[in-house]
């Protein structure tokens, strides 16, 4: 069926745009601490920086999850156009196939998009990829190094600040490595993913036709 070819390319460039915006929006992520972290900076600036950094972070999440959101509403909205026009293709071929079996393969096809999107775009969201590692938790761990008594114990008055100072900054570079570390390795699995489920969603639709040309 050509329109069913038609809708397999539809939903895998919808897919994609899940996919892609994700990943842009972890790349932002990405280059905002890696930024922080080239950057040589005074010590009473990193508390500044490490606030700012938060705030930014918020912003790139809201806008890139707004965006997988409104493509997930043309999912839906090419979900049920599927499920109507390829219902009534089917109506067409009523002497020529078994219209309830084709009809219950349109569903189980239906059904597939829907556990592959659907599940799929959930953990693509930021909101839920920066609470699976905690990336606002750590941030606060790195603000927390420039608050309260320091971070190497009782120390002489009059070393303290610098001390803290050294002890903080090495500790402040090494947790925005953390992150990077960690960002990088979740981009290289959404991209791995992405391949997978194109590949699955391919193989539904391959099914599909399959069970409709028998």
């Amino acid at each position: 069926m050509d329109l069913s070819k038609e809708q397999q390319r539809i939903f895998k460039d919808l897919l994609m745009k899940i996919f892609d915006k994700s990943i842009e929006g972890l790349n932002e992520t990405l280059n905002e601490i890696r930024n922080l972290k080239r950057r040589n900076l005074l010590y009473d600036l990193y508390f500044y920086k490490i606030c700012n950094l938060k705030i930014n972070l918020i912003s790139i999440q809201e806008q890139y999850d707004s965006n997988i959101r409104n493509i997930l509403y043309e999912v839906k909205e090419q979900k049920e156009y599927i499920k109507e026009i390829l219902s009534n293709t089917l109506n067409q071929f009523e002497t020529n196939i078994n219209i309830e079996e084709s009809k219950k393969c349109l569903n189980e096809l239906i059904n597939e998009i829907v556990y592959v999107i659907d599940n799929t775009s959930h953990q693509l969201l930021l909101k839920s990829i920066f609470f699976n590692f905690g990336l606002f938790s750590s941030i606060e761990s790195i603000k927390s190094l420039f608050t309260g008594t320091g971070v190497l114990g009782i120390v002489p008055f009059r070393t303290v600040f610098i001390i803290n100072s050294t002890a903080s900054e090495i500790m402040f570079r090494d947790k925005l490595e953390e992150l990077n570390i960690k960002l990088t390795w979740i981009i290289q699995n959404i991209t791995i993913k992405k391949n997978q489920q194109l590949e699955n969603l391919n193989l539904y639709f391959n099914n599909f036709q399959i069970k409709f040309i028998h």
